[in-house]
């Protein structure tokens, strides 16, 4: 678990740390030989710093608010695909509740009784997962033929 100390170092690592070290050093240079700067060279240092600490967390806010947006587009696209797709889809809850059909598979398989099926396979699948020594794969194939 990082300590606090650790947090605040994380806030000056950044692209822009090898500037910090260049403006440091000049502040430095001028202050040696100007002595009467040291004050002002300090306070423009520390509000440098507080910029810099700044445009941080503003970046970081605006690529966390790109990355919420790419996100909901993904999302949206997987739907539609789902929804759209060629092959008929349904997604079942293990207890054997159908969850949501796809147009195709309303239309393929609305005449025959594929449920009684579908709740044979789910009972496969649920014992292949308990007999399986890895259960964090997740990984069944299982193929059936149904008969129209």
């Amino acid at each position: 678990m990082p300590s606090a100390n650790n947090k605040k170092i994380e806030k000056f690592i950044s692209k822009t740390k090898i500037y910090l070290i260049i403006i440091a050093i000049l502040i430095i240079t001028i202050c040696i030989l100007k002595v009467k700067l040291i004050p002002v060279g300090i306070g423009l240092y520390t509000i440098i710093i507080l910029y810099a600490i700044w445009s941080n967390k503003k970046r970081k806010a605006e690529i966390s608010e790109q990355l919420k947006d790419l996100t909901l587009d993904v999302n949206n696209t997987a739907k539609t695909t789902l929804i759209n797709s060629p092959f008929p889809l349904v997604m079942i809850e293990t207890t054997g509740n159908i969850i949501w059909k796809s147009e195709k598979y309303v239309s393929e398989f609305n005449e025959t009784n594929i449920e009684d099926r579908l709740n044979e396979i789910l009972k496969e699948i649920k014992l292949t997962i308990e007999n399986s020594e890895n259960k964090e794969k997740g990984n069944i194939n299982i193929e059936t033929k149904i008969n129209r």
